[in-house]
């Protein structure tokens, strides 16, 4: 894990990252490097996040390929020079990099992480039935009522999936293969992982179903990487933000998505934005005045109190009723009600954050000189550094921090590197 945060306004962009990396999870180094000139002669930088390694290449190895490979070649705009990274990706030299066994490898580990994915849930279903009927009920009727709930949880995950669209660069066709190729070995593969109590022989096809889908629609949590763009094309004034989730290579196809709400570009009704990467939990508390943990628990308090308060009301006022009420429909007219305050409260809120916290940050981020933009994404790094240092989990956000600038006029400059 890391955290990275970009900072821009129309004058330029600060990148900054920290030097943790994390090794299985376990131990942490505070020397890692993250964030690189993607260019020696143009204005834009890249840095990573999550994975350090695509198909057990570095980054820091491939971007500095690229960048010798790129030389002072220019491109028009931010997103030609991300295709043309992503087109280095698919299309190189490098046969260790680009050979078919790596890919075949990549898919197993993934089918296999799938599928355990699916048996831990399972599993826990199951536990979870037991430890709630097991002193009341045969271990007969248990298991029917795992067959119940487990068939439950599998059609809600093919529903999930088929609702979701495909990742960028796949569609069904790469469904049809990987069927074909690697079907069998994914039935073997849920075969030897599943306890004969815990897999319910109708349910291969479902699972394998899932298995494969998933492959082709999720990025599994914390194993993907994040890659973020950051600069000016040659024809473009203004600089632009563009963050990309890439995970592997199948059917000879990079795995790659763009992120949306970290891809941003400056312009005259956009003037400043901050964007944090990775662990984004203390710099989204600075902007909207509130941690997300808390918040999340208020919502979740709320929704739980409105859910049983409809009914507690309809069972204290209905002698207050005339006999020929139907109690059923009072009771969902105050959930309706209950609701409505729930999203009141929830728009309320949002406008709230907005007005008093993020607007006010936004718009004096728009009036930063450049140098102001590196100090304060060099702070808001430190405070979720200091946040981890302070805390009992594994301290995952830490070490030297880098800090670089990249404006239109002096191109890729480093404020701060270790």
């Amino acid at each position: 894990m890391t955290a990275e945060i970009v900072v821009m306004n129309t004058k330029g962009i600060a990148l900054a990252t920290d030097s943790a990396v994390t090794i299985a999870g376990r131990k942490v180094y505070n020397s890692a490097n993250k964030l690189f000139e993607l260019s020696k002669h143009n204005p834009v930088g890249v840095m990573f996040y999550e994975s350090v390694s695509l198909l057990n290449v570095p980054w820091e190895t491939l971007i500095k390929i690229y960048r010798n490979k790129l030389d002072d070649h220019q491109f028009d705009t931010l997103n030609e020079y991300v295709e043309a990274f992503l087109h280095f990706l698919n299309e190189n030299e490098y046969k260790e990099f680009m050979s078919k066994s790596n890919e075949e490898n990549f898919i197993r580990n993934s089918l296999q992480l799938n599928v355990s994915g699916i048996h831990s849930d399972l599993s826990d279903l199951s536990m979870t039935l037991y430890s709630e009927y097991g002193e009341l009920n045969l271990q007969n009727d248990i298991q029917e009522l795992y067959i119940h709930h487990g068939w439950n949880y599998l059609r809600d995950r093919i529903q999930s999936l088929e609702e979701k669209k495909y990742i960028d660069v796949f569609n069904n066709s790469d469904f049809n293969l990987l069927i074909e190729k690697y079907g069998a070995e994914v039935e073997e593969l849920i075969h030897k992982q599943f306890e004969n109590h815990l897999l319910i022989e109708e349910w291969t096809e479902e699972i394998k179903y899932i298995v494969i889908q998933a492959l082709l629609k999720d990025f599994p949590n914390n194993y993907y990487s994040g890659i973020v763009f950051a600069g000016f094309g040659s024809k473009e004034i203004y600089p632009s933000v563009i963050t990309l989730k890439v995970d592997g290579k199948i059917n000879g196809k990079i795995k790659y998505s763009i992120m949306p709400h970290q891809t941003k570009s400056i312009s005259n009704s956009l003037g400043a934005s901050i964007i944090p990467l990775a662990q984004r939990d203390m710099v989204e508390n600075f902007l909207t005045g509130i941690h997300i943990e808390m918040q999340e628990f208020v919502f979740a308090g709320l929704e739980r109190e409105f859910e049983g308060l409809s009914h507690t009301l309809t069972e204290k006022l209905k002698d207050s009723f005339k006999e020929e009420t139907n109690l059923e429909t009072i009771e969902d007219s105050i959930t309706d009600e209950l609701l409505e305050v729930y999203r009141r409260f929830n728009r309320a809120l949002y406008h709230y954050k907005r007005k008093n916290f993020i607007d006010p940050i936004v718009d004096i981020v728009e009036a930063l000189p450049v140098e102001e933009l590196a100090e304060m994404a060099e702070a808001l790094l430190s405070i979720t550094s200091l946040k981890r240092k302070m805390s009992i989990s594994l301290e995952t956000v830490g070490g030297p921090i880098d800090v670089a600038l990249i404006t239109k006029g002096d191109g890729f400059t480093w404020v701060k590197r270790k």
